[in-house]
Formats: structure tokens, C-alpha cells, sequence
């Protein structure tokens, strides 16, 4: 089934933004304007947009068949992380080829810490909010229409749904990429309009987990940090802690999967509000020369280096181990701060870990003291 929805407009988006949820008021925006005039035109071909991916992005699925006990634990150790389970009747499921006999089944996912943050960041610089999963159209439209009213508030979000916003593409809307595998071409979510002038692709980016989606053309993106079992039933696996001669080999606390992803939503936005900040001093930058700006470009230093067929060369997996990550995500985390003061860095509890994150800080010139990390016990 399709749940693409039509253009209902020429959008007008020089409004104010709505209050955020986590407000409690759910405040609907300003009447939007449908003039076709040629000045509203021009301010919706210039749309800037942030594309995000779903799994392991913005969400976790929970498929651990001690799942109450996981949620419970979760729940206790992270208050911050919303929780979002949906039902997909026995006839989505067939459509969707998940084949299992039961009537209906309950997904269950888990949002990152503070994830809302970097959506509502977005929709305040007046940009726009799409999302694209390799996922079945299915789970993903019934995630993100039960998700998205926690972030916005409901009559914000039905607001911005009436003026087409807030799109999700799925498994259906994948291109055939030039390095043989699918890809999420930016240009399937660009309304025509966009696509007339010309900038819209240039004010489109991917946040992804896997640099193999982007597109020829399109590799300037953000690449998180995808660990698939993060929130799928191994809840005490940051209190297996790093020996010393492991440390000694090069794998440290900080370099972790599980750290950076733990972490993930103060690296967008320290990204984001870096281009933001590019973008005020010059408004005529597009958001993609704007992101080329600001991400690391020099990682000799790395192990990770671009892909063969992939011609790019700033870094494409982060670590927070590394100065120039841990400055843009100490940036995202202070933007954090400014509406929960509680958020803090993540890191596992041990002495490795407080040694890595003392290094880092020194090379970045951070002064902060150390109190700014949450440690994981028990988790």
C-alpha cells in the first residue's frame, strides 16, 4: 500500500515554530499562506532539508524475547529514551512479507537518548524533516505517525502534516545506486518545484548509518554510528569493560559503536547547527556546501578511510575519541543542555573509559570539568 501523501500547496515557511512538545502545550502554528506567487516560489525552491534514516538512527528495535524485562531496565537507566511500539495487523504483515501466523504483531523501538532534539533543531531553522528507511512502508508510516506527535505535539504535527511535511519513503522508494547496491537518491523526496530550480538537491542531505545509500553525488552526508544490538536485549554489555591490553592494541571505551551511538544525537547537532551558523553568515549557501564545510576532512590519522568506489575524503564513522568529533559533539550537547540540564556525555564507568575521555578533552582545549559524563553502570 502507498501512503505517499499529494502536495496540498505552495508552502510559505517563513513562520515562527511551533512549541516543542516536551513543553506540554501543543500549540498549532500560524495559518500557512497558499499564494503561487513568484515570491513564495522562491522561498520554497530554496527549502533546506535534513533526510534521516530510521533503524538504528533515530530508533532501535527491541527483539529480545526477554523483552519486558529489556524495556523495564531501559525505562529505569534512560527516562530520556522515548518508547514506541505499534501493531501491524496479520494483513499489513503479509503485504509487508514479514510471514509470521499470529493475527497481529507489536514492534517495540527505542529512540535514542534526546533524538526529538535534533528533529525539533531542524524544524526551528525552518527546514524540513523527511525520513527515509529501507524499511516496509508499513512499520515505517505507523512508527513515525505514532513517534512524531510526541515530538511536535499533536496539533503541531497535524498541522505540518496538512502542509505535506514530515514525508517518510520506504524500501519502495529505493533507487538503483551506481555501486550496486540500493540507494536513497535525494531526489525522490525534492517536490517538482524544487527540482525546476535546481538547489533543491544542493539544500537536501542524508543522515545515515550506512554510507552505502548515498547516491553518486550525494556522498556528503552524515554518517552516524550503526550498532544493531544496542538496545536489543544485551543490557549489561557496557559493564564488560576494556582490559588495558586490549586498550593497548588501539580499541578504547571512546571508539566504541555503542559509545558513539549512545551519544549520537550531540554529534547531529553540533553538525547541524555548525551549517546553521555557516548559513546565517551567508544566507545565499546551500546546506550541502555548508555541511562540506564543516565536516572533518583531514583523517590520515584514521583507520577508517573512504571506500573504493566512494571519492570523498573527510571521515566517514566517527569516534569520540577523536578531538575534532568530540568538539562537535560537546557543541551538540551544550544545545542539549539548554532544555535539559541533566544531559550529559555517556561513557562506560571505568577507568579506561575517564582516562580516554580526559585525553580527548585535553586535545580538544576542552576545560569542562569531567562531571559532564553520565557513566553507564549496569548497562
Amino acid at each position: 500500500m502507498s501512503y505517499v501523501r499529494v502536495l496540498l500547496g505552495i508552502v510559505v515557511w517563513g513562520m515562527s515554530s511551533c512549541v516543542m512538545a516536551s513543553s506540554g502545550e501543543n500549540l498549532s502554528l500560524p495559518a500557512f499562506s497558499t499564494s503561487t506567487s513568484t515570491s513564495s516560489a522562491t522561498a520554497c525552491a530554496s527549502k533546506r532539508r535534513v533526510v534521516w534514516d530510521i533503524d538504528d538512527v533515530l530508533c532501535q528495535d527491541i527483539r529480545s524475547q526477554d523483552k519486558t524485562d529489556v524495556l523495564n531496565k531501559i525505562k529505569t537507566l534512560f527516562p530520556e529514551c522515548r518508547i514506541v511500539a505499534v501493531t501491524i495487523s496479520r494483513e499489513d504483515l503479509a503485504e509487508a512479507e514479514y510471514f509470521i501466523q499470529e493475527e497481529s504483531e507489536t514492534l517495540t523501538h527505542v529512540f535514542l537518548p534526546f533524538i526529538e532534539e535534533a528533529l525539533l533543531y531542524v524544524h526551528e531553522q525552518n527546514w524540513e524533516n523527511c525520513f527515509f528507511s529501507s524499511g516496509h512502508e508499513v512499520r515505517n508510516q505507523a512508527l513515525m505517525e505514532n513517534y512524531l506527535p510526541q515530538v511536535y505535539g499533536a496539533e503541531c504535527y497535524q498541522q505540518l502534516f496538512r502542509e505535506n511535511g514530515n514525508r517518510v519513503f520506504s524500501n519502495c522508494h529505493l533507487s538503483d545506486g551506481y555501486y550496486g547496491k540500493k540507494t536513497k537518491d535525494l531526489d525522490t523526496v525534492i517536490p517538482s518545484i524544487d527540482k525546476v530550480s535546481g538547489v533543491g538537491i544542493k539544500n537536501t542531505i542524508l543522515v545515515d548509518d550506512q554510507f552505502s545509500y548515498a547516491q553518486k553525488g550525494q556522498e556528503s552526508m552524515i554518517v552516524g554510528k550503526g550498532s544493531h544490538q544496542l538496545f536489543r536485549g544485551d543490557i549489561d554489555m557496557y559493564s564488560k569493560t576494556k582490559s588495558p591490553s586490549l586498550g593497548d592494541v588501539g580499541i578504547h571505551p571512546l571508539a566504541d559503536n555503542k559509545v558513539l551511538q549512545m551519544n549520537q544525537v550531540y554529534y547531529f547537532l553540533g553538525i547541524l547547527d555548525s551549517c546553521a551558523e555557516k548559513i546565517k553568515s551567508n544566507p545565499e549557501l546551500d546546506l550541502r556546501s555548508a555541511l562540506d564545510m564543516v565536516l572533518p576532512r583531514d583523517c590520515s590519522h584514521k583507520k577508517y578511510r573512504s571506500g573504493h568506489d566512494y571519492k570523498i575524503d573527510y571521515c566517514i564513522w566517527p569516534e569520540l575519541s577523536d578531538p575534532v568529533i568530540y568538539q562537535l559533539a560537546k557543541r551538540g550537547l551544550k544545545i542539549v543542555q539548554k532544555k535539559h540540564s541533566h544531559a550529559r556525555f555517556y561513557i562506560p564507568n571505568n577507568g579506561w573509559a575517564k582516562a580516554d575521555l580526559l585525553k580527548v578533552m585535553q586535545e580538544a582545549g576542552d576545560t569542562d570539568h569531567v562531571s559532564t559524563v553520565s557513566y553507564l553502570d549496569g548497562f
